[in-house]
């Protein structure tokens, strides 16, 4: 089952710009956005992978408005459990150990310690 994450985003349309591109970026990923009756705060439904390509693509945009979702996103992602960052190494049989921190948003002796793991199976 995957785990999906709820992240409340106040004020979204206030404080950001080209609103309309942000939403469809979000949808874009899979990721549902609702909002919350006729405040002005929106709720964002996504999986852990969603969320990573949302924080992806919002880099790329290089839009200044943006940035606090950006950091909200960073800061509201949970940790991979160690199963889950295995799986992931198994499913890249080449992954180098700082791929895999990056992806799995890890630290470098947690990936080192996956793939010696792997290696040793």
């Amino acid at each position: 089952m995957i785990e999906r994450n709820t992240i409340t985003l106040n004020s979204l349309v206030r404080r950001t710009e080209k609103t309309k591109v942000l939403k469809e970026l979000l949808k874009s990923s899979g990721a549902s956005l609702s909002r919350h009756g006729r405040s002005r705060n929106w709720t964002l439904h996504a999986s852990h992978n969603q969320l990573r390509a949302i924080r992806k693509e919002l880099a790329q945009q290089n839009e200044e408005s943006w940035a606090w979702l950006a950091k909200l996103l960073a800061d509201k992602q949970p940790k991979l459990a160690r199963s889950e960052i295995k799986n992931l190494a198994k499913s890249l049989p080449n992954i180098t150990i700082k791929t895999l921190s990056i992806e799995a948003d890890c630290t470098l002796k947690e990936a080192r310690e996956i793939i010696d793991e792997l290696e040793w199976e």
